[in-house]
């Protein structure tokens, strides 16, 4: 990239950033309403008279206009006020902006018209500080200063650009003579205080007439062979493997080159570029013409963050007061930069050559596809903010900046560089290609070429509509292989009840063999380390099983995946919840549970069955009886004797059964039995005299001496117990004592227990007789 950037930097600015003309003030015929015809060289008590007219002048900044005398102090006149002759004014001003054009570095072609703004006057004492000034007509790339001949001292205009100064002092407005300067609208301008007399200007916003037209850059400027040689080295390379590092393989190539001028997005335009801009962006278009690249313009947003220390006077570090910066801004005039931490550029409003806006989200880009010629801390930022020491950060100072870019990339890869840059927004393109005819080959040659950058967006995006798109795709390029791979980044929760009919769709395009395969791949992914598992997964087998009842190869092997991943999850609950956390959750697993087995009764599996009704039986923790009768309620409802018998559901009928026979027939807890009857919450010493407490049937209080660690262990398990006992510190002595007492919920509880299992006996029995 350094072979581009020197090819660029040999294409010499034409000009300046500003151009100074003079001429007579023979014809410029002025008129002020309620005043008359100027005469120049203008008296001072004229310049008073015209005063008695004119408002103060206020300044625009960012999107208000603020009246602010200690930014700027003026007086102005506004152009409804003012009469021109233009006859004779226009044939005098027309050489002037054709000199000016080419003072500032404007190609041969260019047209400038002068559009008047205002009238300006300075007194003793008034002055504008730094400032930019903003577009305000579409087109507009430069101010015009019309020096209006009166005897004044002081009032010297200063005008930057990049670190680059011009001054224009009193002592060159000669008194016979009109004086114009004229300055690019991104170029930072003050007027230094009036120290006597009276400083009187027209202004003009000078905007490029032949807007529909491109600019060409001058004549005098050569094919720019080296640049193009150079283009081409620099994308060949990028497209050779062994010169490819690993960030340059995952996304495509693109060179970003960042103009030296500012630009808004109404002033942005092919048409509109600044000096060397335009210059540079010519030759840029004819290598990208050579070289059969895409080519665009942008605007880019830069943040960079900077390392930083306060209370150093170096001016060169030091930021610099604007008018738009605030008190607290103007502390950082003490803050000297150092070393670039990191840095970040977006890039938004997309023009094509044509000047026409292309609907391209902003994006983030990375900084190795940038070059310039002017580095962007010489611009000046439009916001800054120091943070100071924040911690482990350092002493840091934000920066953001508005600059402008061209880009360019291989017109072969213009798909992968939209796609990286917007991929939901090229996927729907490509599905709208679908609806048109004959477009297959074409689909297959883009995904194609976006299959390299395809598989890394696909396993972070698990969006339900791009996963149908991406479906309706496969199906569409029919093509095995090609399919394979854009489905396959997926994971098996790309499997549910609004994908279903898709996924048949590609069973019938690429067979069972084809779909188990991919339902392999989609298995292997993981989130937080857990295998995932299907949602809703009686519907997805109801709707598979419908339009596959010949072949229940595909749904077998979804339902023994399923339950494999139920039980996974499940036990690794038991192992690691709390009895509170299995408590709250009982519902969402016998929800799942009953889930599947509604699938299992649409496949006719007696393994699958056998093997679901042996997990619940063996884990009375996860699936406690009195929550199992639902269950048996559903079983009764929706199947028939036959298939409860030869399906194993029996099993499940007499387990539950049995168990609340079994503790129905112990009888009611006793109101004075205050036993508890948990496993001890881990093996510690602690936790056993907890254990010996919550089983003994007559201590209902103990109160503990312990230490704060010890308290606090003991407290985290009773929580996570969720038994009717409270556990509170009593702040007295040393160490403090944990109090610990079983409440009346715990007859209640039980008491509401035995009153539901007699109530579910009774139905379940009834059921059975019926």
């Amino acid at each position: 990239m350094d072979d581009i950037i020197a090819a660029l930097e040999k294409i010499k600015e034409q000009g300046s950033f500003c151009g100074k003309r003079a001429t007579s003030t023979n014809n410029l015929h002025l008129e002020i309403k309620k005043f008359g015809l100027l005469k120049f060289p203008l008296a001072a008590s004229k310049v008073k008279s015209l005063i008695k007219l004119a408002k103060p002048a206020k300044f625009g900044w960012r999107d208000q206009t603020l009246l602010d005398k200690e930014v700027r102090d003026a007086w102005e006149i506004s152009k409804s006020k003012i009469k021109i002759e233009s006859s004779r004014w226009n044939k005098e001003l027309e050489p002037v902006l054709d000199h000016l054009k080419k003072d500032i570095g404007l190609s041969e072609n260019a047209k400038l018209k002068a559009s008047l703004h205002n009238l300006l006057i300075y007194e003793p004492g008034q002055f504008f500080s730094s400032h930019q000034d903003s577009e305000k007509l579409d087109g507009m790339v430069a101010s015009l200063v019309i020096v209006l001949p009166s005897r004044h001292s002081g009032g010297s205009l200063i005008i930057e650009h990049h670190g680059d100064k011009k001054q224009f002092k009193t002592s060159q407005f000669p008194l016979d003579k009109l004086t114009y300067i004229a300055f690019y609208a991104d170029c930072h301008h003050e007027v230094k205080a009036i120290k006597e007399g009276y400083r009187v200007v027209l202004t003009y916003n000078l905007v490029l007439e032949n807007q529909t037209t491109h600019i060409h850059a001058p004549s005098s400027v050569q094919p720019h062979n080296d640049l193009i040689q150079n283009l081409r080295s620099y994308f060949s390379e990028k497209s050779n493997p062994k010169e490819t590092s690993a960030r340059e393989k995952s996304v495509p190539q693109k060179l970003i080159y960042l103009l030296d001028h500012s630009y808004t997005q109404n002033g942005l335009s092919w048409n509109h570029l600044k000096n060397g801009d335009n210059l540079r962006a010519s030759a840029l278009k004819e290598a990208a013409n050579a070289l059969n690249l895409n080519i665009y313009m942008a605007l880019a947003d830069v943040q960079e963050t900077w390392d930083c220390e306060d209370d150093y006077n170096n001016s060169r570090y030091r930021s610099r007061r604007r008018y738009y910066e605030d008190e607290e801004e103007y502390n950082q005039n003490e803050i000297q930069v150092n070393d670039l931490i990191d840095s970040s550029t977006t890039l938004k409003h997309w023009l094509d050559l044509e000047n026409k806006s292309l609907n391209y989200k902003e994006c983030h880009v990375s900084d190795s596809d940038i070059c310039w010629t002017k580095a962007t801390d010489e611009f000046e930022p439009f916001e800054s903010n120091h943070e100071g020491w924040m911690g482990n950060y350092g002493n840091t100072m934000e920066r953001w900046y508005h600059r402008a870019a061209i880009i360019l990339w291989k017109k072969e890869d213009h798909y992968p560089v939209l796609f990286e840059m917007d991929p939901v927004s090229v996927i729907d393109e490509l599905l709208k290609l679908t609806k048109k005819k004959s477009q297959e080959i074409y689909v297959r040659q883009i995904v194609t070429a976006l299959l390299p950058y395809w598989s890394q967006y696909m396993q972070r995006s698990k969006e339900l509509s791009l996963i149908s798109t991406v479906l309706k795709l496969a199906v569409y390029v029919n093509e095995q292989k090609l399919a394979h791979d854009m489905v396959k980044d997926f994971d098996i929760r790309a499997l549910d009840p609004e994908t279903t009919m898709l996924f048949l769709a590609l069973v019938n395009a690429y067979g069972i063999n084809w779909c188990l395969s991919v339902l392999k791949e989609w298995v292997k992914v993981k989130n937080y380390g857990r295998s995932l598992k299907c949602e809703k997964i009686s519907k997805i087998i109801s709707d598979l099983s419908e339009k596959q009842s010949k072949n229940n190869e595909l749904t077998n092997w979804i339902l023994i995946y399923q339950l494999e991943k139920l039980k996974e999850h499940h036990i690794y609950d038991k192992k690691h919840d709390t009895r509170l956390q299995l408590i709250k959750n009982t519902n969402e697993r016998i929800k799942e549970i009953m889930d599947f087995i509604k699938a299992c009764m649409i496949v006719d599996s007696d393994t699958i069955h056998a093997n679901t009704i042996n997990h619940i039986v063996d884990n009375i923790e996860l699936y406690p009886v009195l929550d199992l009768v639902s269950v048996l309620h559903f079983l009764k409802k929706n199947l028939n004797d036959y298939n409860v018998e030869n399906w194993g559901y029996k099993k499940l009928f007499d387990y539950v059964v049995n168990a609340l026979q079994q503790e129905r027939d112990q009888g009611l807890r006793n109101a004075d039995d205050w036993s508890i009857k948990e496993k001890a919450p881990c093996t510690c010493q602690d936790c056993l005299i907890l254990y010996d407490f919550l089983r003994s049937s007559t201590e209902k209080t103990k109160i503990w001496p312990l230490a704060e660690a010890r308290r606090d262990h003991i407290q985290q398990k009773m929580s996570g117990l969720g038994v009717p006992v409270t556990h509170q510190t009593e702040r007295k002595g040393s160490p403090y004592r944990l109090v610990l007492a079983k409440t009346d919920k715990l007859y209640q509880q039980a008491k509401h227990r035995f009153e539901r299992i007699e109530a579910d006996l009774r139905d379940l029995i009834k059921e059975v007789d019926v």
